[in-house]
This record gives C-alpha cells, structure tokens and sequence, in this order.
C-alpha cells in the first residue's frame, strides 16, 4: 500500500486546532487580547504605525513566538482559525 492509499483511507482529524496566535490569544486576558486585536485591524487596514514584524517581536518578548506571517493569516481570516 502506497501513499496515495493511506492518504485516502486515513481517518479525518478529530478537529482543527487553532493557530499560534489563536492558542496565544486565549491565553491572554480579554484587555490584552482587545488591544492585539486592535493592533491587527490596524495593520490589515494599513492604518496606523503598526505591522505585523513589530507585533511579532512583541508578543515574543513575552513568550509568544510566531512570525508575521502567522498573524497576518489570523488577521485577514485565512488561519485554520477561521474555519472553527
């Protein structure tokens, strides 16, 4: 059996996890998840000074380590989050 068998025949998974900024935002408290998320409509609006590399090197002084990419998808909606 190759891998295109077991591609097809595989059970689904039991859900979809959230992404790493969804997983850091639910561990935050709600005052500090409102103002991120604040943050990220500024940025996808491209209003304010903000962007997405800033954001990410802030919430990894503080743990949170993912890149700009990962909180560009969350912010436009395109992260595994979206579909929950």
């Amino acid at each position: 059996m190759g891998l295109l068998d077991d591609l097809r025949n595989a059970p689904s998974p039991d859900g979809v996890r959230p992404c790493k900024l969804g997983v850091a935002l639910s561990q935050m408290n709600d005052d500090v998840s409102s103002e991120i998320k604040r943050i990220m409509d500024s940025i996808v609006s491209l209003e304010g000074v903000y962007t997405a590399s800033w954001l990410a090197r802030q919430l990894s002084n503080y743990g949170f380590r993912m890149n700009h990419q990962s909180i560009l998808r969350h912010a436009r909606g395109e992260c595994c989050c979206a579909n929950r």
